[in-house]
């Protein structure tokens, strides 16, 4: 089993390939259809009245290596991105058999 040491702790086991915030999110638009490029987006700081820590700035990149040194987990699958359109499939399949 796992050390009572790591209880309650958040670990990243999804993102082999580590793909920063906005890669993820510039992916997930595409795939939904948004035809736009980088250069189009305007990039708005989060206020700090919204009590928002910076944990999804842009520049963040989604890194699972707290999992890899405390857990010794490793990926079993491609990443993240190269994944992303199985997810979005997915879930455009099951939000369409909820509606029927």
């Amino acid at each position: 089993g796992i050390n009572a040491e790591y209880g309650g702790q958040i670990f990243n086991v999804s993102a082999p390939d580590h793909p920063t915030y906005e890669e993820l999110k510039l992916k997930g638009a595409q795939l939904a259809g948004w035809k736009g490029s980088k250069a189009d987006i305007k990039l708005t700081p989060v206020p700090d009245h919204l009590d928002r820590v910076k944990n999804w700035e842009w520049n963040v990149i989604i890194n699972p290596q707290k999992a890899y040194n405390l857990l010794g987990w490793r990926p079993t699958h491609v990443g993240v991105i190269n994944e992303l359109p199985i997810y979005y499939a997915s879930w455009k399949a099951a939000k369409h058999s909820k509606s029927q």
